[in-house]
């Protein structure tokens, strides 16, 4: 799965629980969802004058992995929204507030006479990672460094959605793989809805070897129906795991 990193500038509030996250993630690496934001590719000849003409920023002059912020106006300067923008090998990708995709491309598309400019929603996830090992962590997983500079972006290539995995566990709720199943790993293939979520997604940003503390709160994991008689309803699950990776069980095999 072709993915892009991004470097972002943020703000925190002052929420009590959003504090003590941002204290958790940044003691050392941890990434948080935030795929309900907005995503929208600009593709064509022309995207960069279109999108320049459309917004309060620079766009025409930005080369391949800069990026920048933006208001998106009306013609006559009204402000629609705040985002980024960031030039891809092959697209420029919009980022901006959740709930924004039909508004923005019905708006934008309104301009489109002529020009060569194609808008759609970019069906991509999106993940913040952060903590003081997030630079070196994402360079692991996506065999790239983190850009440098604010707002840039780079092209890594990531496990695939539909990957074979397989992994150790042990959980409280849960028998252990390492101690039942013959000490055999579990096998499962990511991406497909085999396992919970918090599994899927927490694998996805782990490399084979590597043995970690997935904590999964009840959304990413059984809800609100639990799953009994061991699981009970808005349970937080605690696992720890290590992922074999399929390429090391073949060679054993």
């Amino acid at each position: 799965m072709l993915t892009t990193l991004c470097r972002w500038q943020t703000k925190m509030n002052n929420d009590p629980d959003t504090v003590a996250d941002y204290g958790q993630l940044n003691e050392a690496s941890g990434w948080v969802d935030v795929s309900e934001r907005t995503l929208l590719q600009l593709t064509g000849d022309d995207r960069f004058v279109f999108l320049h003409n459309m917004c309060t920023n620079e766009i025409k002059a930005l080369q391949v992995g800069q990026g920048t912020e933006l208001f998106l106006t009306t013609v006559q300067g009204k402000v629609l929204a705040y985002g980024f923008a960031h030039n891809r090998s092959n697209d420029i990708l919009l980022d901006t507030s959740a709930g924004q995709a039909s508004a923005m491309i019905a708006h934008l598309d309104r301009y489109v006479i002529r020009e060569d400019v194609a808008l759609q929603e970019a069906e991509l996830s999106c993940l913040v990672v952060t903590g003081q090992a997030s630079t070196q962590v994402l360079a692991d997983v996506a065999g790239i460094p983190l850009p440098e500079e604010p707002l840039a972006n780079a092209e890594g290539q990531f496990a695939g959605e539909c990957a074979p995995a397989a992994a150790h566990f042990e959980g409280e709720q849960f028998d252990s793989s390492r101690h039942g199943f013959g000490g055999e790993p579990f096998e499962f293939t990511l991406g497909e809805g085999q396992v919970i979520r918090g599994w899927d997604e927490g694998f996805a940003t782990m490399k084979p070897g590597e043995r970690a503390l997935l904590t999964i709160k009840a959304e990413y994991a059984y809800g609100d129906a639990g799953s009994p008689p061991k699981i009970p309803p808005q349970a937080t699950l605690e696992f720890d795991v290590e992922l074999i990776g399929a390429d090391v069980l073949k060679d054993e095999m």
